[in-house]
């Protein structure tokens, strides 16, 4: 009888062991999934961040190309005006291939504004606009003036182009 007791002993002994054996490899198979979860977190941060460097890199030059009106719209004959469109750009390299295009207010389209291009020119280009501010002389047609806004499109030296918007919201522009 005294056997059968050893054997029950060592039988739930061995279970135990059994038991703790295999809470201990669950929570080692925890840990680890954590540890893989934590390394895919990291490795995502990274690369977020090496893709905001790469965006930062490639928007570099274009952030420092802007164009704008001023006040005053000169005019020319009572049918058309001309819009003095400054291009300011504030990088140490020359932009390409510069379209500016004047908008006029308009309740009466979708956004609220229409180019004046698509009626009587309202648009100037420029093959290049070294460092610095540039004015563009574009004939509008007769708008008095009011509510003028500029947008601008452009090539820098990586050939990556770009688009600022009346908003004046940099956006890259796919190329075909």
């Amino acid at each position: 009888m005294d056997s059968d007791w050893v054997n029950a002993g060592g039988t739930v002994l061995a279970a135990l062991i059994a038991g703790a054996a295999l809470s201990f490899a669950k929570r080692a198979a925890d840990a680890s999934r954590k540890a893989a979860d934590a390394s895919r977190e990291l490795a995502r941060r990274e690369a977020d961040r090496d893709a905001a460097r790469e965006d930062e890199r490639r928007r570099e030059q274009a952030i420092q190309v802007a164009a704008w009106l001023p006040d005053d719209v000169d005019s020319a004959d009572g049918v058309a005006e001309v819009a003095n469109v400054w291009v300011n750009n504030a990088s140490p390299s020359p932009v390409y291939n510069v379209l500016v295009e004047v908008w006029c207010r308009d309740e009466g389209v979708e956004g609220g504004f229409r180019c004046l291009g698509d009626t009587s020119g309202g648009r100037g280009f420029r093959e290049l606009v070294p460092p610095g501010g540039r004015s563009f002389a574009v004939a509008i047609e007769a708008s008095g003036g009011r509510g003028l806004r500029a947008a601008v499109s452009f090539r820098d030296v990586n050939e990556r182009h770009w688009r600022r918007d009346l908003a004046g919201r940099l956006v890259a522009v796919a190329q075909d």
